[in-house]
C-alpha cells in the first residue's frame, strides 16, 4: 500500500491499495450471508481492543445514544410522514437503546461504517472489510449493529455466538438500536440509491422482527 500526499495539481491526499478480488456483499441475498457471519465476528473481536492511544473522534459514530437523541428523533419525524407506525416502531427500538445502560469502560477501536456495501464477498465467503474512512473509538455496539444490518436471524444467531462472551445484554440493546437507526436514515435519505432505500426496508424487518 502506498499513501500520497495533497500536491501541486491535486489537493487531496490518494493511496495505492491492493486490489481485493469480488463484490460488495450487498448484491448478496442475506441467507447466503451465513455462511460468513462468524467469520465477520471474529474479525470484530480482534478490532473492537481498548484504543490506548490516539484516535481519530467521530461526533456521531460510537458516542453515547443520548448524543444522538434529538437528531434520531427528528429523522424519525421525517419518515413518520408516509409511513407513521414504521417510525413509531423504529423509535421505539431506538428509546430502548437511549434507556440502556451505557459502555463504560475504555474506548475500543471501531470501524464506524459496518454495512453490506462495505462488506466484500468472493466465492460465497467474506473477502474483505473495506473503508475505514470512518474508523473511531467508543462504543463497540455502534459496529455490533450488524447482527442486523447485515445479517438474517441465521447469520445473527452465527454472528452473536462467536461474541457472545465479549458483551453483555445491554450492548446489544444499544446494538439493536444503531440498527434501527441506520433503517431511519436510510428510509429517509436514499431517494437517489434505491438499493440503500431497501437496504433500510430489510434492515427495518430484521430489527422490528426480533424483539
Amino acid at each position: 500500500m502506498f499513501e500520497g500526499l495533497p500536491g501541486a495539481g491535486f489537493e487531496w491526499g490518494w493511496s495505492v491499495v491492493p486490489w481485493i478480488e469480488g463484490r460488495a456483499a450487498l448484491a448478496q441475498p442475506r441467507a447466503e450471508r451465513t455462511l460468513w457471519g462468524a467469520r465477520l465476528a471474529a474479525g470484530l473481536r480482534a478490532l473492537h481492543v481498548p484504543a490506548t492511544g490516539p484516535f481519530p473522534v467521530n461526533p456521531v459514530r460510537g458516542v453515547p445514544l443520548t448524543a444522538r437523541d434529538d437528531d434520531l428523533v427528528a429523522a424519525a419525524g421525517r419518515l413518520a410522514v408516509h409511513s407513521p407506525a414504521l417510525a413509531d416502531a423504529l423509535g421505539a427500538l431506538w428509546s430502548e437503546g437511549v434507556a440502556a445502560p451505557a459502555h463504560t469502560g475504555p474506548p475500543r477501536w471501531l470501524h464506524g461504517d459496518l454495512h453490506p456495501g462495505n462488506l466484500i464477498v468472493h466465492d460465497g465467503g467474506l473477502a474483505a472489510i473495506v473503508d475505514f474512512g470512518d474508523t473511531t473509538a467508543g462504543d463497540p455496539a455502534y459496529d455490533l449493529g450488524a447482527a442486523w444490518i447485515v445479517f438474517d436471524e441465521a447469520g445473527r444467531d452465527a454472528f452473536r455466538a462467536v461474541l457472545a462472551d465479549a458483551h453483555d445484554d445491554a450492548a446489544w440493546v444499544r446494538a439493536r438500536a444503531w440498527a434501527a437507526a441506520m433503517a431511519i436514515i436510510l428510509l429517509t435519505r436514499s431517494d437517489d440509491r434505491p438499493e440503500y432505500a431497501a437496504l433500510g426496508a430489510e434492515i427495518a424487518a430484521e430489527t422490528l422482527g426480533d424483539r
